[in-house]
């Protein structure tokens, strides 16, 4: 079951708050702050990391699945183990090995929902279907600090191009959209608009080191 566009997170969260999850998660992976995560060692890796609902700690875990037509990946809680898994199609895992920039960042963002909205997947999981999908129903305007998708969104292009990282190009006179595609493994798209979110919050993004 997926989160829709439009959805209210259980709570706000800014670029900051964001990137402070992102560098939590690419320390648990071991990751530097200028290092390109490999598609399949982050998949693959996802068992490493944890997080909470309530006070349980609820286990992250990865599969391949053929997913509805157009869906490239798709977090979501599994009622049987009580884990969040991170299921890719098997396009997308094929895509992952080639290392191409969308089935990176749509595995992302489906780790951003597993970071970000556990509590909502859950809830989602565990009531009936129809229910669920009045849950997803018309919640009028939302803020994008507010929304899932933006959310998860956010989480992807930070977990890929960390603040971190961005400032070691700058201090090497390399901050430009096409090296940070190049640096990161991501789209020139995603690297021109997170360059940009980057210079107008530099200080924002790199104050929250815990």
């Amino acid at each position: 079951m997926t989160i829709g566009s439009n959805f209210p997170a259980d709570r706000p969260r800014g670029y900051a708050t964001i990137e402070t999850e992102t560098r939590r998660v690419r320390k648990a992976l071991g990751a530097g702050p200028d290092e390109m995560l490999p598609g399949l060692r982050l998949f693959e890796s996802l068992e490493r990391y944890a997080v909470y609902i309530g006070e349980t700690r609820v286990r992250l875990t990865y599969l391949i699945s053929d997913l509805p037509r157009g869906v490239e990946a798709r977090a979501l809680y599994l009622q049987a183990s009580e884990e969040i898994a991170l299921a890719l199609s098997p396009e997308s895992y094929e895509g992952l090995e080639q290392e191409k920039p969308r089935p990176r960042f749509s595995l992302a963002h489906e780790i951003g929902h597993a970071v970000l909205h556990p509590k909502v997947l859950y809830r989602l999981a565990t009531i009936p279907e129809e229910r669920a999908a009045l849950a997803r129903g018309d919640f009028g305007t939302l803020r994008p600090f507010q929304d899932v998708e933006w959310q998860a969104n956010a989480f992807a292009a930070a977990l890929l191009v960390p603040a971190d990282g961005l400032e070691v190009l700058s201090n090497r006179g390399r901050l430009s959209a096409d090296v940070v595609a190049r640096t990161f493994g991501v789209s020139s798209e995603c690297a021109r608009i997170r360059v940009s979110v980057f210079k107008e919050r530099r200080t924002h993004l790199l104050s929250p080191k815990k």
